[in-house]
């Protein structure tokens, strides 16, 4: 009797060890799978054309401007978040930013409204350029075109997973890309931790002068009002 009551336990206990072995992993793609995939897709031209003049032209020397960008950005969209979540009287972020003042509410709206037309226009148009330039054809335009009737094929139809499958593959192959291309550039470590506690702006040296460069890579790294909206 002892022996099957042993037996018994052992069958209840390990089913749970096993759950919880496996659980980890599934609670770990919950709560930071959606982080990880909006920190890739944020990665926008804006950081890329940033970045990359800042590199190219002053070195590490704005190191400090990009670290501090990304504290600020931290914040404000923890801050967003944390208030989308826990408020307890259920507010949505406009309705937040009513309390603080009306005019904070129809700004956002009518900022929304606006950039939302031209961020997508934009999109469509960069689209019509990538596919016009990848088929050798002299014709951007109507390669917007296309774009616009393919998505509009797409709208309605039950394979937003397919392309969120897609997605992650081609975010995966960005982050390899990005990571071997960091590699290859053998980066300076102590420049890199000179340049992130350096806090000053150098003399102009390249075709954009330093202090254009550190504003562009605050607004395009720490956050636009984009972020808010």
């Amino acid at each position: 009797m002892k022996n099957q009551s042993n037996l018994a336990e052992s069958t209840v206990i390990a089913p749970e060890v096993e759950s919880k072995k496996t659980n980890f992993f599934t609670k770990f793609k919950t709560a930071y799978g959606p982080g990880i995939l909006a920190v890739l897709t944020w990665l926008g031209a804006g950081d890329l054309v940033t970045s990359s003049v800042a590199g190219a032209d002053y070195g590490y020397s704005l190191m400090w401007i990009l670290a501090l960008s990304l504290i600020l950005r931290f914040l404000i969209v923890n801050v967003i978040a944390r208030f989308q979540l826990c408020n307890t009287e259920g507010l949505t972020i406009l309705e937040g930013y009513g309390r603080i003042h009306p005019f904070f509410g129809y700004f956002m709206f009518g900022y929304a409204l606006i950039m939302g037309h031209l961020f997508n226009a934009y999109m469509i148009k960069g689209a019509g350029e990538v596919l016009s330039t990848l088929f050798h054809v002299n014709q951007p335009f109507l390669a917007s075109m296309v774009v616009v009737g393919l998505v509009f094929m797409l709208i309605g139809r039950n394979i937003y997973n397919r392309i969120e499958s897609v997605m992650k593959v081609l975010l995966a192959l960005l982050t390899i890309a990005f990571l071997f291309l960091a590699i290859q550039a053998t980066p300076d470590v102590g420049q890199i931790i000179k340049g992130t506690v350096g806090f000053s702006i150098p003399s102009d040296t390249g075709v954009h002068g330093a202090l254009l460069v550190a504003i562009s890579i605050i607004g395009a790294v720490a956050g636009s009002i984009s972020n808010f909206v």
